[in-house]
């Protein structure tokens, strides 16, 4: 009893280490997403100013790159979202045919 109760000690706290691994990675990663939203943003007002400047001086370069047009809209991050989760659905569901296994239902 007391050897099994000193095996299953470790594993419990290496569980419980893991969980917080995953929980800090998580929030990393979301801190990453944000700070990249906010990056995005600043470079899509920065490249409409320097169109907007561009024009004002006729700079043919600017005036006429389309490009830059398509650079300076800042991107449905809702849209890219819905998705993402649609993609990841949908290879869960391929996943779950191949080894036959049902993935939990998730309240809606």
């Amino acid at each position: 009893m007391v050897l099994t109760l000193e095996q299953s000690l470790p594993t419990i706290f290496m569980l419980i280490s893991q969980y917080r691994s995953a929980d800090l990675a998580e929030l990393r990663n979301e801190i990453d997403l944000q700070v990249n939203v906010l990056a995005e943003e600043e470079v899509s007002k920065a490249l409409k100013l320097l169109r907007l400047i561009g024009e004002r001086l006729d700079i043919e370069e600017i005036v006429n790159d389309a490009e830059l047009r398509v650079m300076e809209t800042t991107l449905d991050h809702e849209e890219m979202e819905k998705e993402t989760l649609q993609e990841l659905d949908e290879k869960v569901q391929r996943i779950a045919i191949a080894t036959e296994w049902t993935p939990p239902q998730q309240p809606e």
